[in-house]
C-alpha cells in the first residue's frame, strides 16, 4: 500500500471496514474479495496518495466513501467485465486526480454520479463511456469543476458530445450554464471571444461540432451525407427488416417490422430510442414518392446504392433508406446563414 494515510485509516477503521465487507457479502453472496482487493490496490490506493498531505478526517471521508463504492461495484460484478474494469481503473487514475478538491468535499456523490452515468452510457455500447472519460479528463485538466452541479452539467454535456445525441436539447441548456473555460474545452474553442458566437450557431444548426467547422461545412449548396445508422452495433444494431423512415413534429422515426424507434442525429453521432407503433398513426408514407426518391441517385456519395425506398425530412436533416441496405442514411440539408 503506497498511501500512508490510507494504511492508517484502515487500521483505525478496521471494525467499520469489516462490517461493510460482511454486509456486502450477505447482500451479494457471489462477491469475490479478490476483485475488491484489486480495486483497493489499483484504484483507491493511487488516488489516496494525493491526499497524504491533507487533514486526516478529510482523507478518511474520501477513503471510506471509496471503500464502500468499491464494494458496491464488486457486488455488481463490474470487475468481472474487462471493459468495465478498465473503465473504472482509468477513471480513478486519470479523472479523479484532476478533481481532488471536489472529491474531498463530496466523495460519495462524485463516485456515485460517475458510475450511474457510466451505467446509462453502457446501455448504448462500450465506446460511449470511453469517449466520455477522454473528454472529461480533457476538461478537468484545463478547468476547475468546483461543485457537484458543475460536474454534473459538464458530464451531461460530455455524454451528448460522446454520441448520445438524444440528449442534445437538455445538454444545450447545461452548456449555457457552464463557465466559458469549460465550454472552450468541451468544444475546442481557442479564443474566449468566440464562445457566445459559437453557442448561437450551435443552437441554430445541429451539424456543427467546433467553431472552425462552421465555415467549411455549413455553407454548402448540396446534401451532405453524415452517417449511416443500422449496421453498427454502437448505433442501434441491425434492423430486423429493411427500414422505412418518417418525420413527425421535428422528430425522425424509423420502422422495421413491428419495431419503431425515435432517431436522433447531429454532428456528434446518432442514437435510436425504442418508440411505439402508435407514434406512426396518421403520418404520410414518404415511400410513395418515386420522383423525389430518384433524385438522390445522382449523389456521388450514395453511388453504392441503386434504389431508394423512403425519405423523411426535418428543417436541417434528411433521412433516407434504400432497397439495397438495411441502413438509414442521414444527411444534413443545405445551411442558410441567418441574416444579420
Amino acid at each position: 500500500m503506497k498511501s500512508i494515510l490510507l494504511k492508517q485509516i484502515f487500521e483505525t477503521e478496521r471494525q467499520f471496514c469489516n462490517q461493510a465487507v460482511s454486509q456486502a457479502k450477505h447482500q451479494s453472496p457471489l462477491l469475490e474479495i479478490s476483485d475488491f482487493q484489486w480495486f483497493l490496490t489499483a484504484c483507491l490506493d493511487p488516488l489516496m496518495v494525493h491526499y497524504d498531505t491533507v487533514d486526516f478526517e478529510e482523507a478518511k471521508a474520501v477513503a471510506l466513501s471509496g471503500f464502500q463504492h468499491g464494494l458496491e461495484l464488486t457486488g455488481l460484478n463490474w470487475f468481472k467485465q474487462p471493459e468495465r474494469k478498465d473503465l473504472i481503473l482509468n477513471t480513478w487514475n486519470t479523472l479523479f486526480p484532476n478533481l481532488l478538491l471536489l472529491v474531498s468535499k463530496h466523495p460519495g456523490m462524485i463516485f456515485s454520479q460517475t458510475s450511474n452515468l457510466y451505467s446509462h452510457l453502457l446501455t448504448f455500447g462500450d465506446l460511449y463511456p470511453k469517449n466520455w472519460l477522454t473528454l472529461m479528463v480533457q476538461v478537468s485538466s484545463t478547468s476547475i469543476l468546483d461543485s457537484p452541479k458543475m460536474y454534473q452539467s459538464a458530464g451531461f454535456a460530455a455524454a451528448w458530445l460522446s454520441g448520445l445525441v438524444h440528449l442534445r436539447d437538455p445538454a444545450l441548456k447545461e452548456v449555457h450554464s457552464l463557465p466559458s473555460d469549460i465550454v472552450m474545452s468541451l468544444f475546442k474553442i481557442t479564443e474566449p471571444n468566440k464562445v457566445d458566437d459559437f453557442l448561437t450557431r450551435l443552437n441554430e444548426n445541429r451539424w456543427i461540432s467546433t467553431y472552425d467547422s462552421h465555415p467549411s461545412r455549413l455553407l454548402t449548396s448540396s446534401y451532405q451525407p453524415q452517417i449511416r445508422v443500422g449496421q453498427n452495433s454502437h448505433l442501434g444494431g441491425d434492423f430486423p427488416e429493411p427500414p422505412t423512415v418518417y418525420a413527425s413534429e421535428n422528430q425522425l422515426l424509423v420502422k422495421s417490422g413491428s419495431l419503431v424507434w425515435r432517431l436522433y442525429a447531429d454532428a456528434f453521432g446518432a442514437t435510436m430510442i425504442l418508440a411505439h407503433l402508435e407514434d406512426l398513426t396518421n403520418l404520410p408514407d414518404m415511400a410513395n414518392h418515386p420522383d423525389i426518391l430518384a433524385g438522390f441517385s445522382s449523389l456521388t456519395e450514395l453511388e453504392d446504392l441503386r434504389a431508394f425506398s423512403s425519405v423523411a425530412c426535418l428543417t436541417d436533416t434528411l433521412a433516407l433508406t434504400s432497397e439495397d441496405s438495411f441502413s438509414v442514411i442521414i444527411m444534413s440539408l443545405p445551411y442558410i446563414e441567418p441574416e444579420g
